[in-house]
C-alpha cells in the first residue's frame, strides 16, 4: 500500500454567509505523491445531514458516497504520470455545499522502465506476495504494454491466488506475445489447478466430471505444445543432441519416435549405456517388452549395467513374473545407487506385480521414508496406498503426480481403474452409483488417451466400460484397438475375447483367447472365453506397465 494511505491530514475550510459551516478532513493532501491503489478518505463535519460526497479526478466524476467515512479507491496505475487534480464536493440536506481541491502527483516509477518493475514482481512472487506482484506487473506493463515477462508473472500471481480465469487470460496473452515453453507450461499448470478446483467444489459427477476431463485435456495439450517448442529449439537431430531429442519424445509419450531415434545409433555389441537405457524404457512403454528384454540382455553381456539398467531389468523380470530374478536385479542396483528414483519406482512396480500385501506394505513404508518429489514416485505411492485401502492419501499423491506431470497418463488410467473397481462392488443400495462410476471411468480413460493416443491400457479400460454398459459393438472396437496398440499384452486379447463373445463371434473370440493364453501361459492357458468379471479381474491385476523415473 502507498505510504500516503492511512495518514490523515486535517484540511479545514469555512464558508460564510447563510450557509452553515462545513469542515472537511481528507487523507490526501496537497503535494502528496501517489502510487498503486490509493484510498481517498474524507470525513465531514456539518450541522446539517450530509446527503452526498462527490469525488472528481482531473475534472471527471469518479465516484459518490453517502455514508461516512466517505471514500473512493483511485487506481493510479490507470492515470497519467504527473500532476493530478482531486476535487471533493460535499452536499447537505439543508442545501449547503462545499468543494475542496487537492493537487497531488501520480508517481508509480514508470520512468524506471518495465524491466525494473518486472524484477520487483519476481521478488514478490518468490515470497508469495501475490497482490504486490500484480501491482508491480501492472506498472511494468504501463511502461511497456508488450512486456512478455510481466504478462507471465501476472498469470503466475493470479494462479497463486487461485483466480483461474485471470491467470489463464494473462498466460494466453503472454503466449500470444511470445510462444515459449514457459508460457505453455504455465497454461498447462493453470488448467490442472482448475481441474482440481472443480473436484474440490463439485466432486466428479455429471457435468462437473466433463469439465474436469476438459480441463485435464487442455492441460495435456499445453504440455505437449511446450515440449514441441523445446524440440523445435533443439533443431535437427545430431549426435550431440540425440539424447535430448529422445528425452523430450519420451516425456511426450511418443515412445515409438524415441525408439526410432535411439535405434539409429544403437550398437548391441558396443552399447552406449545412456542410449541403451532409454531404448529399453521406450520399448517397454510402447508395448514391445520382448525388444526391451533383448536390449537389456545385450547391455548385460557387452556393456556395463548401472543402477538404471538394473531397475529396468527388474521391471522386465517382474512383468514376466520372474520375481526372484527381479529381486536380484534390485539388489544389484542398490549397490550402484541406493537412492536412484528409477530403482525406487522399479521396486514399487515389482511389489505391485507380485501382488503380495506384505511386499506392498514394505515398499510403501520404504518410499515414505524418503523425501522424493518425483511424479512417478507419487504415482506409485498412490497405487500402493489405494491397494491398502488408504484412499485419501492415495488421492493426494495421485494429484501430486498429475500436477507435476499432466502427461503421466498412467495416473488417469489408475483413476479409471479405481472407478471400475468401485463400480464392480456397487450392488444393493449402492447400485444407483454404478452409472456415475462408469462415467468417471470413461472420462478418465479418455483423458489418458489425450495424453497417449495409443495407450493400450486406456483403450482396454474403455472396452471394459462399454461391456458394463452393454454397448458390445463399441467394446469390440476399443478392445480390438487395445490389442493392436499392445500386441504383446495378454489382457488386451483377454478383454477382446470377452467382447467378441458378447456379439456372438465365437470363433474370433476363441482366437483372441488363444492369443491371450499364448502370451500368458501361466495364468491363461487352458481357460475358456472369459465373462466380464473375469476380464476385469485379470485387467486389474495385470494391465499396468512400468512407469519409471529415468
Amino acid at each position: 500500500m502507498n505510504k500516503a494511505i492511512g495518514v490523515l491530514l486535517v484540511i479545514s475550510a469555512f464558508v460564510a454567509g447563510i450557509a452553515q459551516a462545513i469542515s472537511i478532513q481528507s487523507s490526501v493532501k496537497d503535494g502528496d505523491r501517489l502510487s498503486g491503489v490509493v484510498e481517498i478518505r474524507v470525513t465531514v463535519e456539518s450541522q446539517s445531514t450530509v446527503n452526498q460526497v462527490e469525488f472528481y479526478v482531473n475534472g471527471e466524476l469518479r465516484g459518490t458516497d453517502a455514508s461516512t467515512p466517505y471514500t473512493i479507491k483511485l487506481d493510479t496505475v490507470l492515470e497519467k504520470e504527473g500532476p493530478l487534480s482531486i476535487e471533493v464536493g460535499v452536499y447537505t440536506a439543508s442545501g449547503d455545499s462545499k468543494k475542496f481541491k487537492i493537487s497531488a502527483v501520480v508517481d508509480n516509477g514508470v520512468s524506471k522502465g518495465a524491466e525494473f518493475h518486472y524484477q520487483n514482481a519476481l521478488k514478490f512472487l518468490q515470497v508469495s506476495k501475490w497482490e504486490e506482484a500484480i501491482q508491480a506487473c501492472r506498472i511494468a506493463l504501463k511502461a511497456d504494454e508488450t512486456h512478455y515477462g510481466a504478462r507471465l508473472a501476472m498469470a503466475r500471481s493470479y494462479l497463486g491466488m487461485d483466480v483461474y480465469d485471470e491467470a489463464q487470460k494473462w498466460a494466453e496473452d503472454a503466449y500470444l506475445t511470445k510462444e515459449t515453453p514457459e508460457a505453455a507450461e504455465l497454461l498447462s499448470a493453470i488448467h490442472v489447478d482448475r481441474a482440481f478446483g472443480i473436484v474440490s467444489r463439485s466432486g466428479e459427477r455429471g457435468e462437473a466430471m466433463k469439465e474436469i476431463a476438459n480441463a485435464f485435456k487442455a492441460s495435456i495439450a499445453q504440455k505437449v505444445a511446450a515440449i514441441d517448442l523445446r524440440i523445435k529449439a533443439l533443431g535437427p537431430v545430431t549426435d550431440a543432441n540425440r539424447l535430448q531429442h529422445a528425452d523430450l519424445l519420451i516425456q511426450k509419450n511418443d515412445y515409438s519416435a524415441a525408439r526410432r531415434l535411439l535405434k539409429e545409433k544403437y550398437n548391441q555389441y558396443e552399447p552406449d549405456l545412456a542410449l541403451a537405457n532409454r531404448l529399453i524404457y521406450a520399448a517397454m512403454r510402447s508395448g514391445r517388452m520382448s525388444e526391451a528384454w533383448e536390449v537389456s540382455l545385450a547391455v548385460s553381456k557387452y556393456g556395463a549395467p548401472d543402477a538404471v539398467t538394473s531397475a529396468l531389468m527388474a521391471a522386465g523380470h517382474a512383468y514376466y513374473r520372474r520375481f526372484d530374478d527381479a529381486a536380484n536385479q534390485l539388489k544389484e542396483g542398490v549397490f550402484s545407487d541406493p537412492d536412484s528414483p528409477t530403482l525406487m519406482t522399479a521396486s514399487a512396480f515389482v511389489a505391485l506385480r507380485k501382488g503380495d500385501r506384505g511386499a506392498v506394505q514394505s515398499q510403501l513404508a520404504s518410499m515414505l521414508q524418503k523425501s522424493v518429489t518425483n511424479p512417478a514416485v507419487y504415482y506409485y505411492l498412490a497405487i500402493l496406498q489405494f491397494s491398502l485401502g488408504q484412499y485419501m492419501e492415495s488421492r493426494d499423491n495421485l494429484r501430486n503426480a498429475i500436477v507435476q506431470n499432466p502427461l503421466l497418463y498412467d495416473c488417469y488410467v489408475q483413476r479409471g481403474y479405481e472407478a471400475l473397481t468401485l463400480a464392480e462392488s456397487a450392488v444393493g443400495d449402492l447400485a444407483k452409483d454404478k452409472p456415475v462410476l462408469l462415467d468417471q471411468a470413461k472420462e478418465f480413460m479418455e483423458v489418458a488417451l489425450a495424453a497417449k493416443p495409443d495407450s493400450a491400457e486406456a483403450l482396454n479400460g474403455l472396452a471394459l466400460v462399454m461391456l458394463n454398459l452393454g454397448k458390445y459393438d463399441e467394446a469390440v472396437r476399443y478392445a480390438d484397438a487395445a490389442s493392436k496398440a499392445g500386441p504383446e499384452y495378454p489382457w488386451a486379447f483377454y478383454t477382446l475375447s470377452c467382447a467378441l463373445d458378447r456379439v456372438r463371434k465365437t470363433v474370433e473370440a476363441q482366437n483372441a483367447m488363444n492369443m491371450a493364453a499364448k502370451l500368458d501361459r501361466d495364468f491363461l492357458e487352458g481357460r475358456g472365453i472369459p465373462i466380464l468379471k473375469e476380464a476385469w479381474t485379470y485387467t486389474a491385476r495385470n494391465a499396468r506397465l512400468p512407469a519409471l523415473s529415468l
